[in-house]
């Protein structure tokens, strides 16, 4: 099994995933929370883009083959129409200030639907958005 990646932002979203895998707290170096069992490792990154993308690279840093590993960001998004809870995957990540899109690799038989999704640097609470909206996917 290749390696497994995870990115939070808030450790409210890492409890349950903490739990579900069994990840024990480990700190090699001064960083952001990091939760390791086996092949799977946490990172909480806090909010933001910028907080998202320090914690990328600080857990490609300590990745022993990040070619191989498979990489996911996790994390409760916004969106105007979809139900609380709805689980969904990111068809596509575009940043709202640069307007640059990233196009994530997705499995082709996918369990749950996917949308496109925005990041915002703030919370748009009257979802002027019409896609699935975060904070730190394009991190």
């Amino acid at each position: 099994m290749p390696p497994i990646n995870l990115l939070v932002a808030l450790p409210a979203e890492a409890r349950p995933i903490i739990a579900r895998f069994g990840l024990a707290r480990v700190q090699p170096r001064p960083g952001f929370p990091l939760y390791r069992r086996d092949q799977v490792t946490l990172v909480v990154t806090g909010p933001g883009k910028i907080n998202a993308a320090a914690a990328s690279g600080f857990l490609g840093a300590l990745a022993q083959k990040p070619a191989e590993a498979i990489w996911l960001n996790m994390g409760i998004a916004g969106h105007p129409e979809r139900r609380v809870g709805e689980v969904l995957l990111a068809s596509s990540i575009r940043d709202a200030d640069s307007d640059r899109t990233w196009h994530p690799v997705l499995p082709p038989e996918r369990p749950v639907q996917a949308e496109d999704l925005v990041t915002l640097n703030l919370p748009d609470p009257g979802y002027e958005e019409r896609e699935m909206m975060d904070m730190e996917a394009s991190g």
